[in-house]
């Protein structure tokens, strides 16, 4: 079972996904204070690496900013 806030991120990203017609892609990193994060540098890698292997259809190449 998801937390309120959690069900509340997935919810969001549907509507944005829907929206768009299109998947989003999300990466989370905390910004909680004192304990803020960032991306790790051990992450860029895999993340990039994944990013590569998609399969995007040539129609749907066409990016544009999501006004909310």
């Amino acid at each position: 079972m998801m937390s309120g806030n959690n069900q509340i991120g997935k919810e969001l990203i549907e509507k944005i996904e829907e929206k768009r017609q299109s998947k989003v892609i999300v990466y989370f990193t905390g910004d909680r204070r004192p304990f803020g994060a960032r991306i790790a540098e051990d992450a860029v890698r895999p993340l990039y690496d994944h990013l590569l292997s998609l399969e995007f259809k040539e129609d749907k190449k066409t990016y544009r900013p999501l006004s909310v």
